[in-house]
């Protein structure tokens, strides 16, 4: 109707609508595909009709060529804006100093850790899980868990693919057998009460919106919170340089 309405006054068409949950995509394949290329189809076929002069810009994503562009030669030319520039017009922006940077799924190798340092950043976020030590370094933060349904074999793959021995047989022995996410973190909690350390949880709003985790978050913070022995701190604030005797909540 929007397309019929307004004609050849649209200027330009940008579709950057989609279904992006790869969860979702395997759980209902019809579905998602139904969205994104369905979906995709009817904007096109609307522009064809109603403005055929105006660009068609659609926003895709790199998983669309699958596995082969990491098998292709390529070159590795100078990191992209984000890291440095984007933290000073971000400061700009808002008026005060960005101090921390988060690898994008957690990927990063030595060139990007190198760029985050020499851009300003005081430390680095990972998403290295079940973590409660403080020796960890600034530019590869560690976490202790998020805030989602994760199954045993991915906390043993996250483990594997960022963590030693030691880690994955403590979670082997002392964690596997934990019923929810909720009482996994009760159960790091309470380490930390015990030893001393980081309790740092993490989570994306829309993750727990679309799987109704707002309950079980509820529940694990009032765990938490609240405690006197506990210091309740910004993450900036647990780095090494920063560390402080009580245990800390991140």
């Amino acid at each position: 109707e929007l397309f019929k309405e307004q004609g050849n006054e649209i200027s330009a068409v940008i579709h950057t609508a989609a279904q992006p949950s790869h969860d979702w995509a395997a759980r209902d394949p019809q579905t998602d595909f139904t969205v994104n290329a369905n979906g995709t189809l009817n904007l096109l076929e609307a522009a064809r009709q109603f403005c055929p002069e105006a660009p068609f810009v659609f926003t895709s994503t790199n998983k669309v060529y699958g596995d082969t562009p990491n098998h292709l030669p390529l070159r590795e030319l100078p990191l992209r804006w984000e890291i440095a520039d984007s933290k000073s017009e971000l400061e700009q922006l808002i008026g005060r100093r960005v101090s921390l940077f988060c690898y994008p799924i957690g990927r990063h190798n030595k060139e990007i850790v190198s760029e985050v340092e020499r851009a300003g950043y005081d430390g680095a976020r990972t998403i290295r899980m079940l973590w409660t030590r403080v020796d960890f370094d600034r530019l590869h933060i560690p976490t202790t868990l998020q805030a989602y349904r994760h199954t045993p074999a991915a906390y043993m793959r996250n483990l594997l693919r960022r963590g030693g021995v030691s880690d994955v047989v403590d979670y082997c022995v002392s964690l596997r057998n934990c019923s929810s996410w909720v009482e996994l973190g009760c159960r790091l909690f309470d380490r930390v009460l015990r030893e001393g350390g980081v309790w740092h949880l993490y989570g994306h709003s829309w993750e727990i919106e679309k799987h109704d985790l707002w309950g079980e978050l509820k529940q694990i913070l009032e765990y938490v919170g609240g405690r006197a022995d506990v210091r309740y701190v910004r993450t900036v604030d647990t780095l090494p340089s920063n560390s402080l005797c009580l245990p800390q909540i991140a």
